[in-house]
């Protein structure tokens, strides 16, 4: 067996592995509208619950007029803003569908 054909055997193994863990991945794009409008609405209320409560032991910690709580709110909307963003343009729903 020449190096050609093993390299050749290793490359259609490969494809066959990545075609397999393709076909695991298709069953996230079959959710319905309502367990995706949930899965973002939890992602964006935990991100939102995290970056209040960083800010709010920010405050604690550094005795600050709870300007740490507002910047972790701001932070934490934007952060789930974008992990819903991100979430929906893997199902294909962003702005580059066609």
């Amino acid at each position: 067996m020449t190096n050609s054909q093993k390299i050749k055997e290793k490359k259609s193994a490969i494809e066959q592995k990545i075609k397999k863990e393709m076909k695991a991945a298709q069953p996230l794009k079959d959710l319905s509208f309502g367990a995706t409008a949930f899965r973002a609405s939890t992602d964006m209320l935990s991100c939102i619950i995290v970056g209040t409560l960083l800010g709010y032991f920010f405050d604690c910690h550094f005795v600050t007029p709870h300007y740490g709580l507002i910047i972790g709110f701001i932070l934490g909307s934007a952060a789930g803003l974008l992990n819903v963003y991100r979430r929906l343009c893997r199902l294909g729903y962003g702005f580059n569908r066609h």
